[in-house]
């Protein structure tokens, strides 16, 4: 059986990874288009089992995509050439592919580069570049929102000088990138939560000296778990052809960042507003939209979409739900009853109760839940004992990566030991590390 055309991969995060696995277990050949300098000259044939073959000196994310099981090869888009000469290039010498982006930093140069790329044929499954833009910019996206009459929090652009709260804003708020990429690279955080105009005044100048666009946003109180993702595949008549829902249990860093431990969870509410916003969106493929519950109000609002694949997609893929499949299939025309729903049905594809655990991510909450709220902690290490869990990045069918991602926790762990100026590594770093793998070994038994 003809397994169809490779899929190549734009990206280099643990998404990435995650994307690839899910496809390369599906027997599809899978290749990666990353960024990198000059010297990382990685090409096709640059697999496991081929040596180093160029490793040398390359970024850790993409070293872990390298030692999987399941990478046939990696391209890299150094900056010499432009972006659509790479994708041309990458693309004829795949035998056109179908490609998947999985960074907010090559969307944002797709969209840039629209006019171009849209007269090269390429295997892409994207809304329209307008729609994308309002994904991309979470002002535009507020704007968006609030003229489709989805609950929104109060949102304005941050004026770098501005000393008070805008008019109409509550307090607390949080101030956030207008887009997505680079913000864990270039600020270490997806927000910053203030609850004084002075918080908001220091925040501003500090922007201003990176010259990073800023929103200001009320804040929605409330604990963790009152944050809900939906997920979809949506077809070209606007349609979920595959669609998950989970609940975010923890997150690091907390009070604005990604899950570190999750729940699957359907809520019809949460599917029925997702599905009539990306319908007026008019969305085509990959989404995963975030919404918080009020808890002064109990309803559900809007707080951001990314068009992508999102960090843990490996939680559906192991209760059976493929989203990466679902997107790859759409972008060849074809379909499977496994990978498939109706559009109209309202029946998960899934069970609830289901835990998925980050354990590099939940190591560096712990580290700072047992200073600052220690009596948290215990509330947190119960959802290890779940008998229903799955673990991101480990995979005991592709484990290399892993030890890259823990090596690279390790010395970020290190570096912030040198910075607080102490000489000796302390033991905490090493019993964080040992507790991850202890927990995932732990957790693989009880099953």
């Amino acid at each position: 059986m003809d397994p169809g055309p490779s899929c190549l991969i734009a990206g280099s995060s643990n998404t990435t990874l995650q994307v690839g696995r899910s496809l390369g277990r599906a027997g599809i050949e899978v290749y990666y288009l990353c960024h990198g300098g000059p010297g990382d000259q990685v090409r096709k044939g640059a697999g496991p089992g081929n040596g180093n073959n160029g490793l040398e000196g390359i970024k850790d994310s993409i070293r872990a995509l390298q030692v999987s099981r399941y990478t046939s090869g990696i391209h890299i888009h150094d900056g010499e050439e432009s972006y659509p000469d790479t994708i041309w290039k990458v693309n004829e010498e795949l035998g056109s592919p179908v490609i998947i982006l999985t960074g907010d930093d090559f969307l944002l140069r797709h969209v840039k580069h629209w006019e171009e790329l849209s007269g090269l044929g390429l295997k892409t499954t994207l809304p329209s570049r307008e729609t994308l833009m309002d994904a991309l910019d979470k002002l535009r996206l507020a704007r968006a929102a609030q003229s489709s009459s989805v609950p929104v929090p109060g949102t304005r652009p941050l004026d770098q000088k501005h000393q008070n709260t805008p008019d109409q804003l509550k307090l607390p708020v949080i101030i956030k990138p207008r887009t997505s990429a680079g913000s864990f690279t270039r600020l270490g955080a997806k927000g910053f939560i203030c609850r004084s105009p002075g918080e908001i005044a220091d925040i501003a100048r500090w922007a201003h000296s990176l010259s990073e666009p800023m929103i200001i946003q009320e804040y929605i109180p409330g604990p963790t778990k009152n944050l809900w993702k939906y997920n979809a595949i949506m077809d070209k008549k606007h349609r979920p052809v595959s669609e998950f829902c989970f609940q975010k249990i923890a997150q690091y860093p907390p009070g604005a960042g990604v899950a570190c431990i999750s729940r699957s969870a359907h809520r019809q509410d949460l599917v029925k507003t997702a599905r009539e916003m990306l319908g007026q969106m008019g969305w085509v493929g990959a989404v995963n939209i975030e919404f918080k519950e009020d808890p002064g109000d109990g309803v559900l609002k809007l707080i951001e979409i990314n068009p992508r694949p999102y960090l843990g997609i490996g939680q559906p893929a192991a209760l059976g739900v493929n989203l990466p499949l679902a997107l790859y299939e759409l972008g060849t025309g074809t379909t499977t009853g496994s990978t498939h729903r109706s559009p109209h049905s309202s029946q998960p594809q899934y069970p609830d109760d289901h835990y998925y655990i980050n354990p590099l991510l939940l190591a560096s909450l712990l580290k700072i839940e047992v200073k600052r709220s220690p009596r948290e902690t215990p509330g947190i290490l119960r959802h290890l004992l779940h008998r229903n869990m799955d673990l991101d990045v480990w995979a005991f069918d592709d484990p290399e990566p892993f030890y890259i991602y823990a090596g690279k926790r390790a010395k970020a762990m290190v570096r912030r030991t040198r910075d607080m100026k102490t000489k000796k590594i302390t033991g905490t770093h090493t019993r964080q590390l040992s507790a991850a793998l202890t927990n995932i070994i732990t957790g693989w038994n009880r099953r």
